[in-house]
């Protein structure tokens, strides 16, 4: 008797052990759990709040941007040597300003880097288009349009010239001058017989939209690419893989189009694509490396020209000015960068398109320039993508890295 109450002792001590160590168990999974479930809340938090930084420090990196642009103090010209652009941040056809260029304070553990791209400095596709009517009109009237080119035509066969510099075939604008035809005829109706290259005047013959009953044309400012995706959509002209190789010299500019590039701020091959002589255009290169280059500076310039003389460049003088009207800027920001490798981080990016005015304003007994900058886009996305290593030297500029802008 006593031997079995020693015995049923022991199995109660056993269970209770075996009970403890079951609580044990559960209490330790219990608190590791909830340690896991605290240091996981931890670091969701500190990524969201990394994360709110990135986006705040990139959105930053725009109104600096737009403060640039706003600066500008010459409403005549504009140039990489004004306020807008930094000297010490100019690389290629890119205004860069790293860390803020001193303008602001930059945290420590965290980098930002600006770009304003001039949009005037690019071909713009719309241009391609007959501005009216007549002008449409007399393009078709022409046996041979290089023979004396009307001004869409002269920016068409620029395009032509851009495209065949980046390897993509110059015939190619035919398939678009071909759209723009297509979308006339919609609008106009179909040019009469006698304008298909017997050199005779060509009449339109009545609208066909408006020949129908309660059916008014659209305005023809609603007749324009709004970006460069959407080129894609033209019949044999480009493919998506070509967008990236042309997205540094050709933009899609809305409506109000400005009808010049800027000499200043344009590319060698834009330059050499619209003015054809490449003595003046290393001459226009080398002056405004000096001071910005004026209208009438670079009409003297092009008068001196030979290819003036060049029916297919005899629009030239028209084509290229002095001013933008248009900037693209983008920033990358990136925060929480380790350290020891300098590596790291969370990292976002914006990208905004802005037209920019000259707004006179009346001050006591002079008048003072200002600037209206209207927003056209907006855009923001993950990643550094100013920081990305560049794709090479063969015409991929920096701008071609992020998806198309939208105007």
């Amino acid at each position: 008797m006593h031997r079995w109450g020693e015995h049923k002792r022991d199995n109660e001590r056993g269970a209770a052990l075996l009970l403890a160590i079951a609580v044990v168990a559960l209490l330790t999974i219990t608190v590791s759990e909830f340690f896991f479930s605290a240091e996981v809340d931890s670091r969701m938090a500190r990524n969201s709040v990394h994360s709110l930084q990135a986006s705040l420090l990139a959105r930053s990196g725009i109104a600096i941007g737009e403060a640039l642009l706003a600066k500008d103090e010459d409403p005549v010209t504009d140039s990489f040597l004004e306020e807008w652009c930094p000297a010490q941040a100019r690389e290629g056809m890119a205004c860069q300003i790293e860390d803020g260029a001193g303008l602001v304070q930059i945290p420590e553990g965290m980098r930002l880097r600006v770009e304003i791209w001039d949009e005037s400095a690019k071909i713009n596709v719309n241009l391609t288009r007959p501005q009216n009517q007549n002008e449409w009109r007399l393009g078709n009237m022409a046996a041979d349009p290089r023979s004396a080119p009307q001004r869409y035509q002269s920016w068409l066969f620029a395009l032509g010239r851009v495209l065949q510099a980046r390897g993509i075939g110059e015939d190619l604008i035919l398939a678009l001058d071909q759209y723009w035809s297509q979308l006339y005829e919609v609008y106009f109706g179909p040019l009469s017989p006698a304008g298909s290259g017997s050199g005779a005047a060509a009449t339109p013959t009545p609208p066909s939209l408006a020949a129908t009953p309660g059916a008014t044309p659209p305005p023809l400012t609603t007749l324009y690419f709004s970006s460069l995706d959407e080129l894609v959509a033209v019949n044999g002209f480009l493919r998506s893989s070509d967008l990236p190789r042309i997205r540094s010299v050709v933009t899609a500019i809305g409506w109000p189009f400005q009808a010049q590039i800027n000499a200043n701020t344009a590319s060698r091959e834009v330059l050499q694509a619209i003015i054809g002589d490449s003595e003046v255009v290393e001459t226009l290169i080398a002056e405004r490396q000096n001071q910005p280059l004026t209208a009438a500076t670079v009409v003297t310039m092009l008068n001196s020209s030979g290819t003036l003389q060049d029916p297919q460049y005899r629009n030239s003088r028209v084509m290229v000015g002095a001013r933008s009207n248009v900037f693209w800027i983008r920033a990358s920001a990136v925060v929480n960068i380790d350290p020891v490798t300098g590596m790291g981080g969370v990292s976002r990016s914006a990208e905004m398109v802005v037209r920019r005015e000259p707004r006179p304003v009346q001050q006591g007994a002079g008048t003072l320039h200002r600037w209206k900058l209207t927003r056209l886009y907006w855009q923001k996305s993950g990643g550094a993508i100013l920081f990305r290593p560049d794709p090479g030297d063969s015409g991929e500029a920096s701008g071609e890295r992020s998806s198309d802008v939208r105007f």
